[in-house]
């Protein structure tokens, strides 16, 4: 953070200092706002305070987790297709196919991510995270429900819509937080907060070998 002044106070310091501890209090911006915000203060004019700009450099950290999550499902991703762009095309056939044996279907790996996607989610809100590897098969890979086209697009929009959410969450969740740790783990946040690109980008490879090998 940077403050550009002229000559003031002593008075004007001692609401700077009110001013900037303000501003390192507040939470990151929306990922669509950008990850910096600059504003101009106005303080309680006396004859000789004059304004001072503060530029906010706000949670760094947050905001470039939250854009990797975003590139590995959305776009971008250095690496090649997002997820979204893996299961574009996927009809309800392909999804519920094992095209290798004794292997989890596309369908299912949807709803894994989405499951776990989910857990990360009530981690932010305090919900301690299901244990592992003790975890119920049914948690971790919820079973496949419907067959129809339908139900497909509802279980891919969820899994989008749920990642989004988290996300934000992430993009909002506060730098100087990171280190705290996650409910019914060992870890801190950063660590699941990164996860989550990993978790998808692992699991969007295996969909897209299913995705070749039934074309």
């Amino acid at each position: 953070m940077a403050i550009h002044k002229s000559s003031a106070t002593r008075g004007d310091a001692e609401r700077r200092h009110e001013i900037v501890n303000a501003q390192e209090s507040g939470s990151c911006p929306s990922p669509r706002r950008g990850f910096f915000q600059s504003g101009t203060h106005d303080l309680p004019q006396s004859g000789n305070e004059t304004t001072i700009n503060v530029v906010t450099s706000m949670n760094t950290q947050c905001s470039r987790i939250a854009r990797q999550l975003t590139s590995t499902i959305e776009g971008e991703a250095w690496y090649g297709d997002s997820l979204r762009d893996i299961l574009r095309g996927v009809t309800t056939e392909q999804a519920r196919a094992h095209p290798i044996p004794q292997a989890h279907s596309i369908w299912e790996l949807v709803l894994h991510l989405d499951a776990w996607i989910n857990f990360y989610c009530g981690a932010v809100r305090g919900i301690r995270m299901p244990p592992w590897p003790e975890m119920p098969t049914d948690q971790d890979f919820p079973p496949v429900q419907g067959a129809d086209e339908e139900s497909w697009e509802i279980c891919v929009d969820s899994l989008l819509a749920n990642h989004s959410r988290f996300a934000e969450m992430i993009q909002n969740f506060g730098d100087d937080r990171l280190e705290s740790t996650v409910p019914g783990r060992t870890y801190d946040f950063n660590q699941l907060f990164q996860s989550a690109s990993l978790h998808a980008a692992y699991h969007g490879g295996q969909i897209a070998l299913l995705k070749k090998m039934l074309k």
